[in-house]
């Protein structure tokens, strides 16, 4: 935790920026690379019956560290995706309480 969700690009493209943006995430969010997690989901937008290319669209699963992280957060990740040619990007931040976070069955 904090999981990065992305859709709507390619593959080889988060493998283009993960490293930079872990390293400025993981500086923003003052935590360990280790725990940073990003997950790719292969998508395909349908609109009115044809098969067509979606913007870059991001969700960030985190504990609550303030609205100043979460700004910084979303800056970041945003203007990561931007760097690779994108126009739009679209992010949302789900915020996860503590108290329902397990580990190996492991409440922390």
């Amino acid at each position: 935790m904090p999981v990065l969700t992305f859709r709507g690009i390619q593959e080889e493209e988060l493998k283009q920026i993960s490293t930079p943006m872990l390293d400025d995430l993981s500086q923003i969010m003052n935590c360990d690379r280790s725990i940073l997690h990003l997950h790719l989901l292969h998508t395909t937008a349908i609109p009115d019956g044809k098969t067509v290319k979606g913007s870059p669209f991001v969700e960030i699963a985190m504990f609550d560290r303030g609205q100043e992280i979460h700004d910084q957060a979303a800056k970041c990740v945003c203007d990561h995706v931007q760097s690779l040619g994108y126009e739009k990007v679209g992010l949302w931040i789900t915020l996860r309480p503590k108290n329902i976070y397990y580990t190996n069955g492991q409440h922390h």
